[in-house]
């Protein structure tokens, strides 16, 4: 997609998938993105977009890494929370 394409999120260092989901550290805080729309149970994954022209989803390299990458980085946040006692995530389309 363009959006990968374009921008670079830090994926590759906080052990995400391209730009769909990613994490960083901001002076006190811990921020996590992640995608709403794929990529989950049931996720509208395969169809085209509205436009007819890319197929949606299924960035995962294994089924199960979004959540284990998830769970993986919440504990991480967690186990830091005495250095970055705010953990902030957002979910994007």
């Amino acid at each position: 997609t363009a959006y990968n394409a374009r921008y670079r999120m830090p994926s590759e260092e906080s052990g995400g998938v391209m730009n769909m989901w990613y994490s960083y550290n901001y002076g006190q805080a811990h921020f996590i993105s992640m995608n709403a729309e794929t990529d989950y149970d049931k996720a509208y994954e395969g169809e085209h977009d509205e436009f007819y022209l890319l197929d949606s989803g299924h960035f995962n390299p294994t089924p199960n890494a979004y959540l284990e990458w998830l769970e993986k980085d919440l504990q991480q946040a967690a186990d830091q929370r005495h250095i970055r006692p705010w953990i902030i995530a957002a979910g994007h389309r």
